[in-house]
């Protein structure tokens, strides 16, 4: 039975109900679908974490960065002129959180990064795979008597995920999607499914169930990382772009992930530890 609010004190987030709505004995729970904007909902990411930004007073964005990952979010309108949002954010706050705590949950189902560009703006970019002009390190780049190695990571790879998401807090009850993948499990040898339970901030199950898929295809072969050194302190890369590696001695031409960055000022060298782009 659905029943309208007494009185609403929407800044404090407080609302009654009448007593002869209620006799304070049957169950009540209330269904928040999020901040208004204009009279409607934001639900877009790129739109909660503008948000969640202007609220504590960062303003200054990479306006065309933020646009792109908002178009990218939206998906269109359906039959009745209503935005279809792709992974629409379900973020519950019952009491007061670091803005960067609360966005790392958006961030965190999304796929996106958030981050400061050499103009002190802040940046919002969506991982999306996607051919580009790589950066091309031949081994010529690399120091003499500096191998490139290589390193296999089998661990914690997931052969079913359980994604418990839209989440209520009154009744402490999430709904559950488990996606299981049985030819990963018979490949890893397994006995039994090696069992991933993410807690998703999000709403829908169609999103739920595309983040459990992308769970299953993206984790479920090990992560190959290599680890080289380079007689430079300037790149033009940065985590997250792409690096080709062509090395003939070695028999490798591959297109990675920048992982991590780390300069040694007193050697002058950069190393890197790059990803297979699983």
């Amino acid at each position: 039975i659905e029943i309208d609010f007494a009185t609403r004190d929407e800044a404090n987030g407080e609302f009654t109900v009448a007593e002869e709505n209620w006799d304070g004995a049957q169950e009540l729970s209330v269904d928040v679908i999020g901040k208004a904007s204009g009279g409607v909902a934001l639900e877009n990411p790129a739109d909660i974490i503008t948000d969640i930004l202007a609220s504590v007073g960062e303003t200054d964005l990479d306006t065309a960065a933020f646009q792109t990952a908002h178009d990218w979010f939206d998906l269109g309108s359906d039959h009745r002129g209503a935005r279809i949002i792709h992974m629409r954010p379900s973020l519950y706050l019952k009491e007061s959180a670091e803005a960067l705590d609360a966005i790392r949950e958006v961030l965190a189902v999304t796929g996106a990064s958030l981050y400061v560009n050499a103009g002190g703006q802040w940046v919002l970019r969506v991982s999306v795979p996607s051919p580009s002009d790589a950066v091309d390190l031949t081994e010529h780049e690399v120091l003499e008597n500096s191998p490139i190695t290589r390193d296999e990571d089998t661990t914690d790879i997931p052969t079913e995920v359980k994604i418990n998401f839209a989440k209520r807090e009154q009744e402490d009850y999430s709904q559950t999607l488990t996606e299981t993948s049985e030819p990963l499990r018979i490949l890893r040898g397994l006995s039994a499914h090696n069992t991933r339970t993410v807690e998703a901030a999000l709403w829908k199950e169609a999103d739920a169930r595309y983040l459990s898929q992308k769970i299953l295809s993206s984790e479920g072969s090990p992560l190959v990382k290599y680890e080289m050194h380079l007689p430079r302190l300037a790149l033009v890369i940065a985590p997250g772009d792409s690096v080709r590696v062509r090395r003939d001695r070695a028999s490798t031409d591959e297109f990675l992930e920048v992982l991590e960055m780390n300069f040694d000022l007193a050697s002058k060298q950069c190393t890197l530890v790059l990803g297979d782009m699983r």
